[in-house]
């Protein structure tokens, strides 16, 4: 059986009169984790150790940043130099790889 949809056109239905759209969550399914097995809750911990890794290798490159920064107060210097700016770049896409990792900003 199929249903017109405004959005999605013509809708495929389960059984019991529920879009089967791929994509979309089956409302007995809702609220339910999928159980993961001991292999997935390897990857999940080294995701997460790597993580962690990655978090220390932003926390050093903000020292790094720092550092040349404050180098360059105590030239003189009235601009923030090129390498501070690529220092900081690289560690946003640090921060943003820590991210993707763990699925969220509460979790990174």
């Amino acid at each position: 059986m199929r249903v017109t949809d405004q959005r999605l056109g013509s809708v495929p239905l389960c059984r019991d009169g529920v879009d089967a759209v791929p994509d979309r969550v089956h409302p007995h399914e809702r609220g339910r984790e999928p159980a993961m097995s001991d292999e997935s809750l390897e990857h999940r911990e080294r995701v997460l150790d790597i993580a962690a890794e990655l978090r220390r290798i932003s926390e050093a490159l903000n020292d790094a940043a720092m550092s040349v920064l404050s180098g360059a107060i105590a030239d003189g210097s009235g601009e923030r130099p090129e390498l501070e700016r690529r220092i900081s770049r690289a560690r946003r896409t640090v921060d943003r790889a820590v991210a993707q990792l763990v699925g969220s900003p509460d979790e990174a």
